[in-house]
């Protein structure tokens, strides 16, 4: 009898939270004659902006010089993953990075004070603190840390967190932007192993409730970015709608020549690019742990190609969906959408399927 109204008291209580599969947008009446009249350009830092939303993760498989590079002329982002075993001015000179240097952004764990001075010396102004949960005392204490130390010279992106309280503690300490999601990654098994996470769509709509409390306690703009989850160009749409300013991809870009990862040939002579999750085994090992934790994995994709085909599908498909919202803008999205929530039937309804 106890456990029953424990039970009742629970299933009261619980909320309910949602991913990209659970939602549609409901198209709405459009003035928009071609898809092209559609402004995709987003800011996700005070002073950086972006033609494009699209980033490509912060990992070892995903983002080194090359996939940054492209990604600027793409008019895109690239963030610089944190287990570069290089000090940033060898990678500034070694590549053709110098001419970015004022737009790149690199990341930064709890204890890379040095990157820190390096980032500063070099010029670099973004800083993006890459921790698996971001709200936490020890992400407060590096802000605080570097604000007092650099005097507003730097902007922060900072996550990763999945929750209201997580992306408005993060404003709060100092972040300019918060980098949502935590588990749902496709190379990610922190969800499995850990039993804690939040469906995306979800996580993306908590952090747009806690930027706008925040932007009216302070009112200063404060940015948001989606990372992870995004199985299909659908999703990216869904994920600004609901509040993002752009979306960080790994395994849509998994696979592009761009990517620094190692290839392979297999016996069908089939070309192979390694893609792994930044706690995944051979991950920890490459960066010296002693004591691997596993949350994540390591696999092999298929070659893609350049990575601006990929880009160049992706935003015909971004402004088609804004076209089917009667939206010229992400601004506009955001203020002119409508969610509905959809059956696991529905959403196999809105798949490729030929049954005769």
């Amino acid at each position: 009898m106890i456990a029953l109204r424990w039970l009742k008291r629970l299933m009261n209580i619980m909320k309910k939270a949602l991913t990209f599969d659970d939602v549609l947008l409901v198209p709405q009446y459009s003035e928009i004659e071609h898809r092209f009249d559609v402004d995709i350009s987003t800011k996700i830092l005070p002073s950086l902006e972006l033609k494009s939303p699209f980033i490509s993760a912060n990992m070892d498989t995903i983002t080194g010089p090359k996939m940054i590079l492209a990604m600027n002329e793409l008019g895109c982002l690239g963030i610089l993953h944190r287990s570069s075993k290089h000090c940033i001015r060898n990678i500034i000179d070694t590549t053709k990075l110098g001419k970015y240097t004022k737009s790149l952004v690199i990341s930064i764990g709890l204890n890379n004070d040095f990157l820190i001075a390096d980032a500063f010396k070099n010029h670099i102004r973004y800083l993006c603190i890459d921790v698996a949960h971001g709200h936490h005392i020890g992400v407060k204490k590096l802000i605080d840390r570097i604000r007092a130390a650099y005097h507003g010279h730097f902007e922060i992106i900072a996550g990763n967190v999945c929750t209201y309280e997580g992306a408005r503690d993060l404003f709060k300490w100092g972040a300019d932007c918060v980098k949502v999601g935590i588990g749902p990654g496709s190379v990610c098994s922190t969800r499995i192993k850990t039993g804690c996470g939040y469906p995306q769509f979800s996580a993306i709509m908590e952090a747009h409730k806690a930027r706008q409390t925040c932007k009216d306690i302070y009112f200063k703009n404060k940015f948001i970015i989606a990372d992870g989850g995004i199985k299909n160009y659908g999703d990216i749409t869904k994920a600004l709608a609901a509040g993002a300013d752009a979306v960080m991809m790994g395994g849509m870009f998994a696979g592009c020549k761009e990517t620094p990862a190692h290839r392979w040939r297999t016996n069908s002579n089939s070309l192979k690019v390694a893609y792994r999750g930044m706690a995944s085994i051979d991950a920890q090992q490459d960066q010296g742990i002693e004591d691997p934790y596993e949350e994540g994995v390591s696999l092999g994709v298929d070659y893609k190609g350049s990575v601006k085909h990929i880009i160049g599908q992706m935003g015909k498909a971004l402004r088609s969906g804004l076209s089917y919202c009667g939206a010229r803008s992400i601004e506009e999205l955001r203020q002119k959408h409508e969610f509905v929530e959809i059956t696991h039937n529905a959403s196999r309804e809105g798949e490729p399927h030929y049954d005769h």
